[in-house]
């Protein structure tokens, strides 16, 4: 399939002018470099600042005191990257492999394929480690960004157009509701916002039959960053491309079918190059302790899943969250009577789009956009392909420049939307807002720009197109502020405390008191994070993945020791035989509202025995009976029974039978 010619709009937008010195031009391909990258660094620029415009007045960190450390992100994330901090700096007990901070001693590999990945995760060793919440920050700051720039590159292979528009629409792609509403809070998973167009531009290289190697390296690199969100992306990308192929201008047969060939041959060289990576995930995730059970109970219903739609709100129920903005809103709205664009292309765009809808509500389909697994958690962790199949419709309908009319039947089909959802969770007053007063100024600007050239000057055109930008830059921070702030009053969300002044002086008491590997220095309680060895060193049995192995899930409970999420977060021993069976010397206790370090007898951390191990003969198979056998001596002294009155025991087998007491007359 041969590239769209330039249209119109492409042709008479301005052009670009390169810095140069006097008398020393640059040369062309240069100029044309900087005109190519222009666009894309826009769409970064725009949509970061968005995001951190919205930090700052909600008071979000780094922007503000509040942190963002909310539900995972403080729990494992942040640990997580701590834990990265210190493999860089050498600092950590244990290596890439194998991690004896947690669990007391567990796997680390399949975490590290898993959790730290994305390649912006490595910022962390360039600060220092008290710092490490910032960092993780910049993971999802820039991956906003860099999702925004590769999307800008698609939408000019996908249908040539002016830059500066299809950066305005990939702001909406950037901070679209899976962002500002998933995304935020699973570092590894902004790496799927990237994925969605890299996979994309390898597609559309099968289409030109161009850069075969090129396009393998980067279905690799999708994979690569976040093998769980790649496949959501490199399924979307598949049907996209099966669009592409099905509703292209009628030609030889035989283009298509290679064209689909060479896709399927990139995927798989690409997806087998990360085959590390997903080996290593899948057996441990074979070997983990299972996940809680989880059910499908019932799809939302059809209204409540059209308001995510609408931008600006956050429903109280679970749904799909795919809101991309004003401006792509209003031209998915229009695209249907845009006459330009071929009727086939308008259905066919139109039905995947509501395919994929639908299939995030089907129990089949959701278990595999999830790989065959239902998530514990949100059903809906790959919306953000369908907010990212809504730009590429928003971007055809601009590229082919909508008439005044076509405009104004997509605000009325916006207006009856809003009308519709008004009683919907999602809808708040900032949807009002921004559908209201965001749309009208977004279709007065659009009417402008989409006229013909001579009807216009260029002074008219970019005053508006300035003011279509700051619209973009203004509703977009505004989503994300509301959107925020409507989340954050949930109760479950409120941000855990992880290096803060507090968390810090603990962590140098650890680090005073540390005498591996002769023992372990626990930090016990679990205050600050559900992984709190990794946040603030030591070696205690906290443990929060989904890699925790099963084996030692059941060790540690047979032992006495705490656990969540059905053994998938453990907890370090609070008796004293546990952790003397463990080699604890120090440890960690929450007494009265503050912490307490204190001294514990321990056996030594590797004890070998002559012989084979204590048998348990015919006593019974208790938590305390395996802590003594583990231990080699009897610590607990059963007290004998006495009766002081009323019923008296009998004995029975494995113990005593109270009989009831009679009834009072």
């Amino acid at each position: 399939m041969a590239p769209t010619p330039a249209t119109p709009q492409e042709a008479a937008r301005p052009q670009e002018v390169a810095p140069s010195r006097p008398g020393r031009p640059l040369p062309a391909a240069l100029r044309g470099a900087l005109r190519r990258l222009g666009a894309p660094w826009l769409a970064a620029v725009l949509s970061m600042g968005a995001y951190c415009l919205a930090l700052a007045l909600h008071g979000s960190y780094p922007l503000g005191p509040r942190s963002r450390a909310v539900n995972d992100l403080g729990n494992q994330f942040v640990p997580f990257h701590a834990r990265l901090w210190d493999l860089l700096h050498g600092t950590a007990n244990g290596d890439l492999y194998f991690n004896w901070s947690s669990g007391y001693g567990v796997p680390f590999l399949a975490d590290f394929f898993t959790y730290l990945m994305n390649p912006f995760s490595w910022l962390v060793g360039l600060f220092p480690r008290a710092l490490a919440d910032f960092p993780v920050f910049l993971v999802t700051l820039a991956s906003i960004g860099l999702g925004a720039a590769l999307m800008t590159v698609f939408l000019g292979l996908l249908q040539p157009g002016s830059g500066w528009l299809r950066a305005l629409l990939s702001v909406g792609y950037g901070l679209c509701g899976w962002v500002l509403n998933d995304g935020f809070a699973d570092p590894m998973w902004m790496w799927g916002l990237v994925a969605l167009p890299l996979v994309g531009i390898a597609a559309d290289w099968c289409v030109r039959r161009t850069r075969w190697v090129a396009g393998t390296l980067l279905v690799a690199l999708a994979w690569a960053g976040n093998f769980y969100t790649a496949a959501m992306a490199t399924l979307a990308m598949a049907l996209v491309l099966g669009v592409r192929l099905l509703t292209a201008p009628p030609g030889a047969r035989g283009d298509r079918l290679r064209a689909a060939g060479r896709a399927a041959a990139m995927a798989a060289v690409g997806i087998a190059l990360t085959a590390p990576v997903l080996t290593v995930s899948l057996l441990a995730s074979r070997a983990a302790q299972p996940a809680p059970e989880v059910l499908y109970r019932h799809r939302p219903p059809p209204l409540y899943q059209l308001a995510q739609l609408l931008p600006g709100g956050h429903g109280g129920s679970p749904a799909p969250n795919i809101f991309i903005g004003v401006p792509g809103l209003l031209l998915v709205a229009a695209f249907p009577f845009v006459r330009a664009v071929p009727p086939r292309v308008r259905i066919g765009w139109y039905a995947l789009a509501a395919g994929v809808a639908v299939s995030f509500v089907w129990k089949p389909t959701v278990l595999l956009w999830h790989g065959l697994a239902l998530p514990n958690g949100s059903p809906y962790r790959a919306a953000f392909v369908l907010s990212g199949i809504l730009v590429m419709i928003s971007w055809l309908a601009l590229a082919h420049r909508p008439r005044p009319r076509e405009l104004a039947a997509g605000a009325g089909l916006v207006a009856l939307l809003a009308v519709l959802c008004r009683d919907q969770g999602a809808v708040s007053t900032a949807t009002w807002v921004l559908v209201a007063g965001g749309g009208a100024a977004t279709l007065a600007a659009l009417a402008v720009l989409t006229v013909p050239s001579g009807a216009r000057t260029d002074r008219t055109r970019t005053a508006v197109t300035a003011a279509l930008t700051g619209t973009v830059l203004l509703g977009s921070a505004y989503t994300a502020f509301s959107v925020t702030a409507a989340r954050d009053r949930i109760a479950w969300f409120r941000p855990k405390t992880t290096l803060t002044p507090a968390s810090l002086a603990v962590r140098a008491g650890l680090a005073g008191r540390a005498e591996w590997p002769r023992s372990r220095t626990d930090p016990g309680p679990h205050e600050f994070a559900n992984n709190d060895p990794l946040l603030l060193g030591g070696e205690g049995g906290s443990y929060y993945s989904s890699y925790v192995p099963a084996v030692t899930a059941r060790t540690l409970q047979a032992l006495g020791a705490g656990w969540y999420m059905r053994g998938r977060h453990t907890l370090s021993f609070e008796d004293p035989v546990g952790r003397a069976v463990m080699g604890v010397g120090s440890y960690l206790s929450a007494a009265h509202g503050r912490l307490t370090a204190y001294r514990a007898p321990h056996a030594p951390l590797l004890t070998v025995r002559d012989g084979p191990p204590p048998a348990a003969g015919g006593e019974p198979s208790t938590v305390f009976a395996r802590q003594e056998r583990l231990l080699g001596a009897a610590v607990y002294e059963v007290p004998r029974l006495t009766p002081a009155g009323g019923a008296v025991p009998l004995p029975v087998r494995g113990g005593w039978l109270l009989p009831p007491a009679p009834l009072p007359a």
